[in-house]
């Protein structure tokens, strides 16, 4: 069960088996504490039996007209030590149902933050998170007053029922058959408890699910006008909870009153037949009171162990719910902390790397992603991944960063399988920017420096300006340290892409992985990207590009075209646009500006539907006739960002175009 990290970032696996032998196992971790509580609480309860006894002396002074100050002073004593002792033990396991609390959350946190990809992928975050907050609190109470209560309860019964044996024998007897009466009744209800307990949890579960989904995307859910329909789903999954818990609280009401039921009756049987025995002169009246004392003290350690067995029925649930992810296998290796110098040095030795795959084939579950993929990326230059959508675009930067592994063929780095190496080797080399580019709460400079914490502040500025944000940190009014919100929500979509790519290019990588990185930025920004990305590539980085939209990857050293889980084709945009079938369609149904050597296609912008791809129609013109040599930039930024990367591919002595004016 579990994961605990060490100090060096390292990690061991500790496993428990479910249920009650793994909970011992679990509690046996804070032995120490737990024996120490036991001690205080042992002692505070016999200083309790005692009471009993000095009680029937000091009736005996009285009856006998003895002096009683010295026992009314012991009396008291006794008193006295058994509350202090009471709380102190009763602090003692607080404070270490807290730091088991707090424990088993951080083994928790840090078994998620290490599990596998797919796992994650499996399974709803709003669960995890509940067994990380209700679960853990239950199994609190079970590890720490749990076994405290049972061995200390059980000793004090075993004691009083000696105490009381000592008394009279036939008392005993009445006592423990009105005992056994209620403890007959309450074991028949116990077996309920733990499907009332696992509808609850499993219940909870689901309701911060939905909860989390909700909020995470509380903008579609008021734009979809769905409030209502979220809300019955919350309603459904906290009307199971609360189904789950009344189930519990009437099993907890049988439980509580049949074991006070036989107390309160074990008294007045023994004290009618008590009375009885004094009247005929076979028992004293003080072992009448000191009996009858014992049997009030059963009630405590009677009523705790009834409700420990409600509760550990409970317990059990939430301990196997947790002990089910921290049973998931985790990542084989994992990477330990490292600050900015580190990070750096590691990511940039070696210069750019080579990327290979060799006929690797993956899939999820039983669905075929990849078949037999193989390509080269040469070191230092920009390849792009086109192909339609599930072609396994993404999938092949996952298993890059080996967030999955392949099923057959192999995954290369300079030669080296990918699953040879070390996870912290081979991820402190590659910087991945994911399609869904996530802002962390906080800062935008925190952000930046996510993966490089001690990053400098000129480190920090140059790449800001390397992802044209220069201007937006100057126009917010605290700059690097604004606020960006719950997921970046404060931020447009393409600052956060910015952000994102950023915090990738802040860390030098040998490897830069962008997947759909310019998707939401403005036609000027995605022309300034592709600048980036493109100086980005060189001696000193390898850049992998995927990318539905192809106006971001005509530049590209090398673009490989998947179709089908297969390679359709490689090479520049012109020779596939030349003799690849697969990239023509696509290149048709996105129509790209006839500035890039795409041929001329239906434009669905046209007033009648039946336009052709041609001059770019903005504030002025572009057509493909001549140079644009007699334009300077500011002219060509006024006629539209389509204008202003025909302009630059001119200037870059490309064919280009005449520009025409505004």
């Amino acid at each position: 069960m579990g994961a605990s990290t060490t100090a060096g970032g390292q990690s061991r696996q500790t496993t428990y088996p479910p249920g009650l032998r793994g909970l011992a196992r679990f509690a046996a971790e804070r032995r120490t504490a737990l024996f120490a509580a036991f001690l205080l609480i042992l002692v505070a309860d016999a200083a309790t039996l005692a009471q009993p006894i000095v009680t029937g002396h000091l009736l005996d002074a009285v009856i006998g007209g003895r002096g009683i100050g010295r026992i009314v002073a012991l009396l008291v004593l006794i008193f006295v030590v058994g509350a202090v002792l009471t709380g102190i033990g009763g602090y003692v396991l607080s404070r270490t149902g807290e730091a088991v609390v707090r424990d088993l959350r951080v083994r928790l946190g840090a078994h998620l933050l290490y599990l596998r990809i797919a796992e994650h992928d499996r399974r709803r975050s709003g669960d995890l998170l509940s067994r990380a907050s209700g679960d853990t609190m239950m199994v609190r109470s079970i590890v720490t007053t749990g076994p405290v209560t049972a061995v200390t309860g059980a000793i004090t019964l075993i004691a009083s029922l000696v105490l009381m044996a000592r008394i009279d024998l036939t008392l005993l007897g009445v006592t423990v058959a009105t005992m056994a009466v209620s403890f007959g009744a309450v074991f028949t209800v116990l077996p309920r408890v733990k499907p009332a307990a696992m509808q609850t949890q499993a219940s909870v579960g689901r309701l911060i699910a939905v909860l989390d989904r909700s909020l995470r995307a509380i903008r579609t859910v008021k734009a979809s006008r769905a409030e209502e329909r979220e809300l019955r789903e919350i309603e459904e999954q906290a009307a199971g909870a609360y189904t789950g818990g009344l189930k519990l609280s009437r099993i907890q009401s049988q439980i509580t009153p049949a074991i006070t039921l036989g107390v309160h009756g074990s008294f007045l049987v023994v004290l009618g037949l008590g009375g009885a025995q004094v009247a005929a002169g076979h028992l004293t009246i003080s072992q009448l009171i000191s009996y009858l004392l014992y049997l009030t003290t059963l009630a405590v350690p009677l009523v705790s162990v009834g409700q420990l067995m409600s509760d550990l029925q409970r317990g059990l649930v939430s301990f196997n719910r947790v002990n089910e992810i921290l049973d998931l296998e985790l990542e084989p290796v994992f990477a330990e902390p490292a600050g900015e110098l580190e990070t750096m040095a590691h990511a940039a030795a070696g210069g750019a790397a080579e990327i290979t795959f060799d006929d690797v084939a993956f899939g999820y579950n039983e669905r075929r992603i990849l078949d037999g993929v193989s390509f080269r990326v040469t070191p230092g230059s920009h390849t792009a991944v086109v192909g339609p959508s599930g072609a396994g675009k993404s999938t092949l930067l996952a298993l890059v960063e080996r967030f999955y592994e392949a099923d057959a063929g192999r995954v290369l780095i300079d030669g080296r399988d990918v699953t040879g190496m070390p996870l912290n080797e081979l991820r402190r080399m590659i910087a991945y920017v994911e399609q869904e580019t996530p802002v962390l709460a906080g800062t935008v400079g925190a952000n930046i420096r996510y993966a490089c914490p001690d990053a400098s502040d000129d480190a920090v500025d140059a790449v800001v300006a390397q992802v044209g944000l220069t201007g937006l940190m100057e126009r917010l009014p605290d700059g690097l340290d604004t606020d960006v919100g719950d997921a970046g929500v404060l931020m447009s979509g393409g600052e956060r892409q910015r952000i994102a790519i950023a915090r990738a290019l802040l860390g030098r990588p040998r490897v830069l992985l962008l997947d759909e990185a310019t998707s939401q930025l403005d036609a000027l920004n995605e022309l300034a990207m592709r600048d980036t990305v493109r100086n980005a590539a060189g001696p000193r980085c390898t850049v992998v590009t995927v990318a539905h939209r192809l106006s971001t990857v005509v530049e590209a050293d090398k673009i490989i075209v998947l179709a089908g889980g297969r390679v359709a084709g490689s090479g520049t945009h012109q020779e596939l646009l030349a003799d690849n079938t697969v990239y023509q369609e696509l290149v048709q149904g996105q129509l790209l500006p006839a500035a890039t050597g795409l041929p001329a296609g239906p434009h669905p912008a046209a007033p009648d539907g039946g336009g052709r791809l041609g001059p770019v129609e903005t504030r002025g013109s572009v057509e493909a006739l001549g140079d644009l040599d007699d334009a300077d930039e500011p002219e060509v930024l006024a006629a539209g960002a389509d204008a202003l990367e025909m302009w630059r591919r001119a200037q870059r002595g490309k064919p280009g175009m005449r520009w025409l004016g505004p």
